[in-house]
C-alpha cells in the first residue's frame, strides 16, 4: 500500500495536483481533504493544505509530520520555488530540526525560481494563447505610467494570480456561476480546451517523473 501525504501550500495547489493526477494516474480525491484510497491500486494518499509556506514550521504541522513519519505514511512536499535557493535552504532546515526526511519538489519545475502560475501558464492551451498576449501588450502599458496617488511610483502590475484568473474568465463566460469557476478551488485543469496535461509536456514532465518516483506507480 502506498501511504502518504502530499503537503502542498493552498487549495490552489490542491485542486492542480488533483487533476494532474487523475489525468496521470486515474485517480480520483474526494472531500475537503483531497483524499483517495483504492485498495484496488494498493493506493492510500492524501493531498494536505499547509494554509501557507509560513505556517510550515507551526506546531500543529511539525507534530503532523512526526505523527505520519511513527506511523508509516509518507510526507511529500510540493511548494512554490519563489526563490529556489532560498526555499532549498528552508525545507533542508526543517528536516533537520524534525529529523524526519522528506522529499520536496518545488514549482514550476524544480529547477528555477517561480511559483504554481509560472507553470499554468505553460500550459494553457495554444489555441488561447492570444488571451495572454493580449494580458502581457495590458501589463507593458500599466507599467509604463505613474501613479498620480503614489508619487514616484508606477502602476502595480497586477500579480500571476490574477493574469490566470482572467485567463479563464474570458474563456468561461460572464455569468455569475460561470465566472465562479475560474476561481482557484472550482477549476477544471482536465479540461482539454483550456489546459495541456501531458505529462510528457516539457513544463509538466518534472513534476510527473517526481510523483511516479515517490508514488512508485505509473499511468
Amino acid at each position: 500500500m502506498v501511504t502518504a501525504h502530499i503537503w502542498v501550500e493552498g487549495k490552489a495547489d490542491q485542486k492542480f495536483l488533483a487533476d494532474v493526477m487523475k489525468a496521470w494516474f486515474g485517480l480520483t480525491f474526494i472531500g475537503k481533504d483531497f483524499s483517495c484510497r483504492e485498495e484496488r491500486r494498493k493506493v492510500d494518499l492524501r493531498i494536505q493544505d499547509l494554509g501557507g509556506k509560513n505556517t510550515f514550521q507551526t506546531d500543529r504541522i511539525s507534530a503532523a509530520f512526526r505523527q505520519n513519519n511513527e506511523q508509516g505514511v509518507q510526507n511529500i512536499v510540493i511548494l512554490d520555488a519563489d526563490n529556489l535557493t532560498a526555499q532549498r535552504q528552508m525545507l533542508d532546515r526543517i528536516k533537520q530540526e524534525l529529523e524526519i526526511e522528506f522529499p520536496y519538489f518545488l514549482l514550476p519545475d524544480n529547477q528555477n525560481n517561480g511559483e504554481l502560475e509560472n507553470l499554468l501558464e505553460q500550459i494553457i492551451h495554444p489555441q488561447n494563447r492570444v488571451i495572454l498576449d493580449c494580458w502581457e501588450g495590458y501589463e507593458s502599458c500599466v507599467g509604463q505610467h505613474d501613479n498620480p496617488t503614489r508619487p514616484g511610483h508606477r502602476y502595480t502590475i497586477p500579480a500571476k494570480k490574477s493574469k490566470i484568473y482572467s485567463y479563464l474568465e474570458v474563456l468561461l463566460g460572464e455569468t455569475d456561476s460561470e465566472k465562479e469557476l475560474a476561481k482557484d478551488p472550482k477549476r477544471d485543469y482536465t479540461n482539454q480546451s483550456h489546459w495541456i496535461l501531458d505529462g510528457d509536456h516539457p513544463p509538466l514532465k518534472p513534476l510527473k517523473d517526481f510523483l511516479e518516483d515517490q508514488l512508485h506507480f505509473t499511468e
